[in-house]
């Protein structure tokens, strides 16, 4: 398993001993928690296309594969929804039990070379209310450097677990600490699905579906946590609607985007506000459907979702914010059935001369990008063939783009990338 599951093994030896003797009295041919051995496609790269576990790399002019993946077991779903990179290292959560050939439940970072998990030895990542299930990761947000980071996970699990076999009641927050390697909780959570996290100094702000955060009043939807205090406070008395799906910091300010209509102090917002530290504030009459990310991007604020035109018959994946007024970018979208009006798949990146966009979408600008493209404020181009075979559900696509340098990563639900 990962090296610091290792490192706490002498720690987890009886422990260890009596979870394996319990495997076996229940016929279980598995060390870990009776899951099958993980299987994924060999590691590739190229123009051409190839196979890929749910994410890969594109390094201005071809893809390459991380290792054999993100996998389920018996082929059941498996998803990357965040990719963040940090220290020039890739954090990858979402929904899946194994990275290459290790088990991880939801949550793992991609070195360059190999994969790695986090926790406990047998339980590794983040779970529900069994530990032999995997939860799913949503969003994650690291502070701080070498053996004094910290990483904050949010999404939909009850339990995380460190040496030994009594998980911690996590209920969607979770945060570890690479000092300890050691899972730690946040008050009593969150009451219903994490979706984006944000830091700014010692504030972390938590953002989903939820009524409240540790029973705190006014913190539906959104909340802040102080690390240095440990506690849980509102954020401009909440937001309300159905949810809230991203946060972007932009200096003193928190852009905030999702499906909702009102802050707490009843002043109308239509899917995204900015929070300037002490009130909120609307961009004009916002935009007319969900919001799923957001970007700045030389010095402009880009958000990605479903933008519909009056008809309700079209809409727009990209909206550009400027001087005031919002800007729709790209080609209009008629969706394919009712499914295609849920779909959660769009994602945003940019780096110095580029701004990425990923999602459900066959073209952009008249030319066939296969569900990822780059914008260079002029023309829509495609990544070598995009990504492909990208499944039936609602929730199907790239979900998450990160970016280190000129490479750009993908993750979502696609097998293959490259040109077919």
């Amino acid at each position: 398993m990962a090296q610091q599951f290792w490192q706490n093994f002498s720690r987890s030896q009886n422990t260890l001993v009596l979870f394996l003797l319990l495997l076996v009295l229940a016929g279980c041919q598995d060390l870990f928690t009776c899951k099958d051995e993980p299987v994924g496609p060999d590691p590739g790269s190229g123009q051409d296309a190839f196979a890929v576990a749910k994410i890969a790399r594109w390094d201005g002019n071809e893809w390459h594969s991380l290792g054999k993946g993100v996998t389920s077991v018996e082929n059941d779903f498996a998803s990357v929804n965040d990719i963040v990179v940090h220290e020039n290292l890739v954090y990858v959560g979402g929904t899946f039990d194994f990275a290459g050939e290790y088990e991880v439940n939801s949550i793992a970072r991609w070195s360059g070379s190999s994969w790695q998990g986090f926790g406990n030895l047998v339980f590794p990542g983040v779970h529900r209310d069994y530990p032999t299930n995997k939860g799913t990761v949503n969003a994650i947000a690291l502070t701080g450097s070498g053996a004094a980071m910290r990483m904050f996970v949010g999404g939909d699990f009850q339990a995380v677990y460190n040496d030994s076999l009594e998980g911690l009641y996590a209920n969607n927050l979770a945060i570890f600490d690479f000092n300890s390697s050691l899972w730690r909780t946040m008050g009593e959570g969150a009451g219903g699905e994490v979706e984006a996290l944000a830091i700014q100094n010692d504030l972390l702000y938590v953002a989903g579906k939820f009524p409240s955060v540790d029973h705190v009043p006014n913190t539906s939807l959104i909340a802040r946590w102080n690390s240095a205090t440990g506690r849980w406070s509102d954020v401009g008395a909440g937001l309300y609607g159905y949810g809230v799906y991203t946060l972007l910091r932009n200096g003193n300010d928190l852009y905030a985007g999702g499906q909702f209509s009102m802050t707490g102090g009843d002043a109308p917002v239509n899917n995204i506000a900015r929070w300037d530290g002490s009130r909120w504030n609307a961009l004009a009459s916002g935009l007319n459907g969900a919001v799923y990310d957001l970007a700045f991007w030389g010095g402009e604020l880009y958000a990605a979702g479903q933008f519909f035109t009056e008809s309700y018959e079209q809409f727009h994946a990209l909206a550009l914010w400027r001087e005031g007024a919002w800007t729709l970018l790209g080609d209009r979208i008629s969706p394919n059935g009712e499914e295609s009006y849920r779909i959660r798949g769009l994602a945003l990146a940019a780096n110095g001369n580029s701004i990425f966009l990923g999602g459900r979408f066959a073209n952009m600008g008249g030319r066939a990008v296969n569900h990822v493209a780059r914008w260079d404020n002029a023309s829509w181009f495609d990544l070598t063939g995009g990504a492909h075979e990208i499944g039936e559900a609602s929730l199907s696509g790239v979900r998450a783009l990160g970016v280190l340098g000129t490479n750009i990563f993908a993750g979502g639900t696609f097998s293959f990338v490259g040109q077919m």
